[in-house]
């Protein structure tokens, strides 16, 4: 990966984190109640679409990790059975149904 991309990426991450810091500065000033309906509307309207840009960001990152995932041999149903130690335990049941 060259520098470039480094760079990119990382700057990908800070815009996500300044956004997420920013949405938590506007839900206090909505909470606070001390802004006039016009102005808590306008944050309002700001936070709604930064929302919606740090879930498409969250989407993205999502898809990369699944991606991930199946380039090495796992499904995501698989590697998620593999972290709650499942799937021992459900071929196990599996075996005990047979032999019944």
């Amino acid at each position: 990966m060259s520098k470039q991309n480094t760079k990119k990426e990382d700057r990908s991450v800070f815009r996500f984190d300044s956004a997420l810091t920013e949405l938590e500065g506007m839900v206090e000033q909505l909470e606070s109640g001390q802004l006039g309906l016009e102005v808590a509307m306008d944050v309002f309207e700001k936070s709604v679409n930064l929302t919606r840009n740090c879930q498409q960001a969250l989407d993205k990152a999502q898809q990369r990790v699944e991606t991930l995932i199946e380039q090495h041999g796992l499904t995501t149903s698989e590697s998620e059975h593999a972290e709650e130690g499942e799937g021992d335990d459900e071929d196990y049941e599996d075996d005990e149904d047979e032999v019944e």
